[in-house]
């Protein structure tokens, strides 16, 4: 919340608790490379084409129609990282594995973006396959346009599905 002189009294009040304690510098002092490295570490969920069709119909494409979709997969994508690896992790990709912990964090990333491939398998339980699938349940079948609603309904759906 802001004092009335405009200044931060308490970052954690704003949902901003991994950085209450650090040092104001060390929180902005990373300019633009720390936006970068920050940029980079989110999983991004794009269209696609010529994956395997969805539900007895004939799409193999989300282009035109599925842009709620994966605006959602990269909403549960980065929950995941900040539960699996919490939220200071960065994908430092030049940097390479320097030992055990970075090695299993890696791993762990990659089971991340593997659960949203774009094919209905156990192997990817949050593909937009399985959405779709789950999707049916509120009447929308493959080429609907899905609101942030729908979405959100989907996402809870293929999360129960995906823990069981």
């Amino acid at each position: 919340k802001l004092s009335p002189s405009g200044s931060l009294e308490s970052s954690t009040e704003i949902g901003t608790e991994a950085t209450a304690h650090d040092p104001i510098e060390q929180i902005y002092g990373e300019g633009i490379e720390g936006f970068k490295s920050d940029f980079i570490s989110r999983i991004w969920m794009t269209y696609r084409r010529e994956f395997p069709t969805m539900s007895g119909s004939t799409f193999t494409t989300d282009c035109g129609w599925g842009c709620m979709l994966r605006s959602g997969q990269m909403l549960l994508a980065q929950a995941l990282v900040c539960h699996f690896l919490g939220r200071s992790w960065r994908w430092l990709p030049e940097k390479g594995i320097q030992n055990a912990r970075e090695f299993q964090e890696d791993c762990l990333h990659r089971m991340i973006i593997k659960w949203f491939g774009d094919k209905s398998s156990v192997n990817s339980p949050l593909s937009i396959h399985q959405m779709v699938s789950l999707g049916e349940v509120l009447g929308k079948k493959p080429g609907d346009w899905y609101g942030p609603a729908s979405v959100a309904h989907c996402l809870k759906a293929v999360m129960g599905a995906a823990s069981k």
